[in-house]
């Protein structure tokens, strides 16, 4: 069973703490997320989500379906990865705002991956990306989240800087990210749920 390991910043704050329990319990698959961290009109938006949304969403998802996709999009992770951590690198907090940058790393690949076949990235690699996430505050719970990072240089690093690897990656998986579209414009999740994947 693979392990996700959130590190600790030097200092913290608490809004910040309470952005990694609630980042621990998507990535331990907890169904509560929503009901206990969340405002109703809660809604979330990442790179990820925009590719897999209708265009005029703008990568937006909402309520407990966009907890519950990043929940299963962060435990795929682990059945790609032998070792995901996330690692703070700072964090700014106002009375309704955290501005927090955090380096997200995987180690050591495991099979087919966002278009890699087997075998393709590197056996031992250690890949990262950094991550900047804009959490809003209302009545003590989070209403939004807005995630910013490069997706494509993820596959660059993946791919070893190898264009034609990084190509065939992405043309790999555009019936992955189309599949997921059309299971949203089902009503139904885009993947399936990976399970217990951390520890």
């Amino acid at each position: 069973m693979n392990e996700v390991k959130v590190i600790k910043a030097t200092e913290s704050t608490s809004k910040l703490e309470f952005a990694k329990a609630m980042v621990n319990r998507m990535f331990a698959g907890d169904k509560d997320v929503f009901k206990d961290c969340c405002t109703e009109d809660y809604r979330h938006r990442t790179p990820e989500f925009h590719m897999i949304n209708p265009v005029e969403k703008q990568g937006w998802m909402d309520g407990e379906f966009a907890v519950e996709t990043m929940s299963r999009y962060f435990r795929a992770d682990g059945n790609g990865w032998k070792n995901v951590q996330i690692t703070d690198k700072s964090a700014v907090e106002t009375e309704d705002l955290l501005v927090w940058e955090f380096i997200w790393s995987g180690e050591f690949p495991i099979g087919a991956y966002a278009g890699f076949l087997e075998g393709e990235r590197r056996e031992g690699m250690r890949v990262e990306m950094r991550v900047v996430e804009y959490w809003r505050f209302r009545d003590g719970k989070v209403c939004e989240i807005d995630a910013v990072n490069d997706s494509l240089a993820y596959y660059y690093d993946m791919a070893d800087g190898n264009w034609d690897l990084i190509v065939k990656a992405i043309d790999n998986n555009v019936a992955w990210w189309s599949g997921q579209r059309d299971n949203i414009l089902k009503g139904e999740y885009p993947i399936p749920d990976p399970g217990k994947v951390f520890d």
